[in-house]
């Protein structure tokens, strides 16, 4: 027996021998015929419209996918690949959704389990029609939900992903009900990492996340863990830039009393639970007034900044506010209400207030006529502490 596998392999060895070139070509043609053929553009639409057609078929969906193709890393990439809301408007646009032949079966078969998932120029709408309570996501998600419960149930349990990758991405939310309602958030880039999912609450950890606020603020990187528990939600020892302006602090959100889904409504607005924790943080005036329209200046001064805000946001309490420049100090505490309707009031407990009134008038130009009388503007440097009430007409 052993002597004919000897025979055997001299046998094998000989037949390569004399027909490798053949052998060779023949491997060649099959690569390139498999190149050619992923590669046609008839075949690229046709695996498409079959993608497209197993999807809508499991989880009732109405998307449609342009082509879908294999990519230099070997992850199909799905090209356009458009979701319509119950509209028929476009709610989900992704130029490239790379996943990879193991995840897009798992896709197709109902499997909602992926290692990563990459995607390129994802463009999110978010559309509240007139005389419509509901959102289009929320609409598509309810619908989804309905479908797929067994499935949804079993992602709860175990989670879907571990790793989201984005760039070249944006998110567009409006409301027809109320006029001048939209919001943009544009040049999305991030690395989302280490999901755990526990039931309907979850972990991860941003690596980094840049973003562009509504053409007014551009986030050049934002670091920190992200912790949902029940109705709150958690971002831990964040690290995040935008202008001059380093920022260090926690932030926990509690949503549990929000019942519209309205943005821009005011009951949306004051229900929602903030504390904030800012410490050893570095804020420019000029980066300050981008996001505050109230408080935009030219004059471009850079402070330390320690602060602890807590409330809903129509009765915010401020504890141990503390600002330092190299010419000022402001220490306080405060309680700001009805902070964005017309009958705000605000009250301070001044602890220490070193300044210089012009500099300050410079860097908050309301300040003077808002929270302190216009003739201290010109007053030049002074001290002061106490209690200081104001409120609106």
């Amino acid at each position: 027996m052993f002597v004919t596998m000897i025979y055997n392999i001299k046998s094998i060895k000989k037949f390569l021998k004399k027909y490798k070139s053949t052998l060779l070509l023949i491997i060649i043609l099959v690569i390139t015929s498999f190149i050619l053929l992923i590669t046609n553009s008839k075949f690229q639409t046709t695996l498409a419209n079959k993608l497209a057609d197993e999807i809508n078929v499991e989880f009732g969906t109405e998307i449609a996918i342009n082509k879908a193709t294999l990519s230099y890393n070997g992850k199909v990439d799905l090209r356009d690949f458009l979701i319509r809301d119950h509209k028929n408007d476009t709610l989900v646009f992704f130029k490239n959704l790379y996943l990879s032949p193991i995840s897009l079966g798992k896709l197709v078969s109902k499997e909602l389990n992926f290692s990563s998932i990459t995607f390129d120029g994802l463009d999110l709408k978010i559309s509240t029609y007139l005389n419509e309570d509901q959102n289009s996501l929320e609409i598509f998600l309810k619908k989804l939900n309905k479908k797929n419960q067994e499935s949804l149930e079993k992602l709860n349990n175990a989670g879907f992903v571990s790793n989201v990758f984005a760039k070249n991405s944006s998110i567009k939310i409006v409301n027809h009900n109320t006029k001048n309602s939209s919001l943009k958030i544009s040049n999305i880039d991030f690395s989302l990492i280490d999901f755990e999912f526990f039931d309907q609450d979850f972990n991860f950890i941003i690596d980094d996340l840049k973003l562009n606020f509504d053409n007014r603020i551009t986030l050049s990187s934002l670091r920190g863990k992200v912790n949902k528990k029940d109705s709150i939600l958690f971002l831990e020892n964040s690290k995040f830039s935008f202008g001059k302006s380093n920022v260090n602090g926690n932030l926990k959100l509690d949503y549990s009393n929000i019942s519209s889904s309205d943005i821009y409504s005011v009951d949306f607005v004051n229900s929602t639970y903030i504390n904030l924790e800012l410490n050893d943080s570095e804020i420019s005036s000029n980066d300050l007034g981008k996001m505050l329209t109230n408080l935009k200046t030219t004059y471009d001064e850079t402070w330390l900044i320690n602060i602890n805000v807590n409330g809903y946001l129509n009765d915010l309490f401020i504890d141990n506010l503390l600002l330092i420049n190299k010419n000022n100090t402001i220490k306080l505490n405060s309680n700001i209400q009805n902070l964005f309707q017309d009958n705000y009031s605000l009250t301070f407990d001044v602890l220490n207030f070193d300044i210089d009134s012009r500099e300050i008038d410079k860097i908050f130009p309301y300040f003077f006529g808002t929270v302190l009388p216009s003739s201290l503007k010109t007053f030049g440097r002074f001290k002061m502490d106490g209690f200081v009430d104001f409120k609106s007409d």
